[in-house]
């Protein structure tokens, strides 16, 4: 073979490759746009994936790079009647990695971003916590929701409310400029950072109302969030009826 066919023969599997990826990427992203003329199908299938009723509004999609990137706008989880009983999100975006998910045939998440998300944590029956609209323990939902996230290698939460129904009622919430929780992966840690707004009011003249800010390094290498190392510091800041100063305090 001389320098010149074999210059010829290079050239001609590299059009073929890229002619091949040009058709792929043509082909996923028909299949993605079909997901937004399915609207009522791929409600019924996201509710029977997670156990729970689910709605939305408005699918969006299209691709990052070779990953499929979906977008849900106007989300509900859970009780539809009932909005204490449901898991509400104004936007969620999700990225997925295609690779893994050719390769394992499950759904493999690397980006997730939430923007709007309102929900209620209370106390189960075995005196742990639930969260509104998530089915109870005792429901095994297609989806492993906590396997999903544990190879994500970024979250971002803004503009988002959670309140802990609790014996003290808490609020956290997330609508400043500032304010939001974002955790990304690091060689073999996560680190979570962000600020959040606590509140409290008990009814009888007991009020919180602080500025968290808080950043945490956690050991991704752990079997499961549950059994990972954390070491974490935050910073609170007193806002109106509250202390006078400042605290910081460090937790390992």
């Amino acid at each position: 073979m001389t320098l010149r066919s074999g210059f010829f023969w290079l050239r001609m599997g590299l059009l073929s490759l890229l002619i091949g990826a040009a058709l792929m990427l043509t082909l996923i992203r028909g299949g993605i746009n079909l997901l937004q003329a399915y609207h009522q199908e791929v409600e019924v299938w996201l509710s029977g994936q997670l156990g729970a009723p689910v709605s939305y509004r408005e699918l969006s999609a299209d691709l990052y790079y070779f990953d499929p990137r979906i977008t849900l706008a106007g989300l509900r989880i859970g009780g539809q009647a009932d909005v204490q009983e449901s898991l509400l999100v104004k936007r969620i975006a999700l990225r997925l990695s295609l690779w893994d998910m050719l390769t394992t045939g499950d759904l493999a998440l690397i980006d997730l971003e939430l923007k709007g998300l309102a929900a209620t944590a209370l106390p189960n029956e075995v005196g742990g916590w639930r969260l509104s609209g998530l089915p109870e323990s005792k429901i095994t939902p297609s989806i492993d929701v906590q396997r999903l996230l544990a190879k994500v290698e970024q979250i971002n939460i803004e503009e988002s409310m959670l309140q802990i129904q609790g014996q003290l009622p808490i609020t956290l919430s997330m609508a400043g400029l500032e304010e939001g929780i974002r955790l990304i992966s690091e060689n073999d840690q996560r680190i979570l950072q962000g600020r959040v707004s606590l509140s409290a009011d008990s009814g009888s003249g007991f009020e919180l109302n602080e500025a968290i800010s808080l950043i945490a390094r956690i050991d991704s290498s752990a079997a499961s969030w549950a059994g990972a190392a954390v070491e974490a510091y935050l910073a609170v800041e007193p806002q109106s009826n509250s202390f006078d100063t400042a605290n910081q305090h460090a937790v390992a």
